[in-house]
């Protein structure tokens, strides 16, 4: 009798099990990511706007409030700091806003492919963080970083996930992206960046294409009457090898600030 191999997660990661023909084959979702922690790039200009160091711990305040109520997510969340910003090297830091303009960076990292993000219930302060405005970075920046592994997905599997963005609200892009291997599958790119969305690409019968919901967020649950070049929605990611998801953001100009969370993304097989 004929062997397959099944795809599960029994909460300590995916593993690949033998599975006889005739026996039944689980379908449900299988997690790979899941976080409810933000990660937010505030703007900087080294003038007058954004992010300003007030001492030498890791206080600071915001020029003006992004949005009204932001400090609802960000008194948990990790903030990207630009290289030489407050004397500090790059990366994401743990952040703590008591208000919607006023909050603290600490000395606890995360860095992408580490594993799931964690809650720093008690940060330790900065000792030696320098005063004056930061000026924030233009490039794209990445978040976080995960595997899909190979042959999870099967011939007609397919991947879903789930995302928020919230930011300034003024004429500057903010994109957040998905992209799983070199190719890009989800992004959110918006000059009101105040949503949740979700989105899934399918194979099509072969592991090495699929299509799946625009690339462009807001249209898997909405009718439309034309289509758009951000709905070329077929991508040839091969998926019986190990593919890795980023999460990235990028602000196309630094007076800008925005906030995104990768709340869940799951795989499931399909025969």
């Amino acid at each position: 009798m004929a062997e397959f191999v099944h795809v599960y997660n029994d909460g300590g990661g995916i593993r690949n099990v033998p599975m006889r023909e005739g026996a039944t084959r689980f379908t449900t979702d299988r997690v790979l990511f899941q976080s409810g922690i933000w990660f937010i790039i505030f703007a900087g200009d080294g003038g007058a706007n954004g992010l300003n160091f007030t001492g030498t711990r890791g206080v600071f305040t915001l020029s003006v409030a992004p949005i009204q109520y932001f400090s609802a997510i960000t008194r948990a969340c990790y903030a990207y700091i630009p290289a030489g910003a407050g004397g500090l090297a790059a990366g994401w830091y743990w952040c703590v806003m008591s208000d919607d303009t006023n909050g603290e960076i600490f000395t606890e990292t995360y860095t992408p492919g580490s594993g799931t993000p964690q809650y720093i219930a008690s940060p330790t302060s900065l000792p030696n963080c320098a005063a004056g405005r930061i000026t924030q970075t233009t490039a794209e920046v990445t978040a976080l970083s995960f595997i899909i592994p190979g042959g999870s997905m099967g011939p007609n599997g397919l991947w879903t996930t789930d995302i928020g963005i919230r930011g300034s609200t003024t004429a500057g892009s903010k994109v957040v992206r998905v992209k799983v291997g070199d190719q890009r599958v989800f992004a959110a790119v918006t000059t009101s960046p105040i949503g949740d969305f979700t989105g899934w690409y399918q194979n099509q019968g072969i592991q090495t294409r699929q299509t799946g919901t625009t690339m462009s967020v807001g249209r898997a649950h909405t009718f439309i009457n034309s289509l758009f070049s951000l709905d070329l929605t077929s991508t040839q990611v091969d998926t019986r090898v190990d593919q890795t998801v980023l999460f990235t953001f990028n602000t196309y100009v630094n007076t800008e600030t925005m906030a995104g969370v990768l709340r869940k993304f799951t795989v499931q097989y399909g025969a």
